[in-house]
């Protein structure tokens, strides 16, 4: 699957938006809106093993029930810009489904050296 945005780096980013009775049907919606979004975009070898946009959960504090998160792959050049091409393509993809601008609730970057695939770990 590819990426989001563009850039040298390659960055897994998670945004969890604040919904008060969103549903899980929501939240793959919004899933698909934006692997819809990513559909037919080259990919680099990197990106193919990684996997694409999933649903996700806060890490801190749980969000109101029903709020909705997307994990996702983006390119960029810094983690600044990485934190605004995911949390701008989630919010667009909320948007889409719900017709609902949602307020941010949780947000995590993590570069992708930082994260090791099955394969990496000897265990694809």
């Amino acid at each position: 699957m590819a990426a989001l945005g563009s850039g040298s780096a390659l960055w897994r980013v998670d945004v969890v938006l604040r919904r008060d009775g969103g549903s899980d049907v929501e939240s793959e919606a919004i899933v698909a809106a934006l692997t819809a979004v990513l559909e037919g975009l080259p990919t680099s070898a990197d990106e193919d093993v990684l996997g694409g946009p999933h649903p996700e959960a806060s890490y801190d504090m749980p969000p109101p029930e029903g709020s909705v998160g997307v994990s996702c792959w983006v390119r960029a050049d810094t983690v600044g810009d990485a934190v605004q091409v995911g949390h701008d393509a989630v919010v667009a993809a909320a948007h889409e489904v719900t017709g609902l601008v949602l307020p941010l609730w949780d947000l995590r970057v993590v570069p992708r050296a930082a994260i090791m695939t099955r394969e990496e770990h000897g265990l694809g």
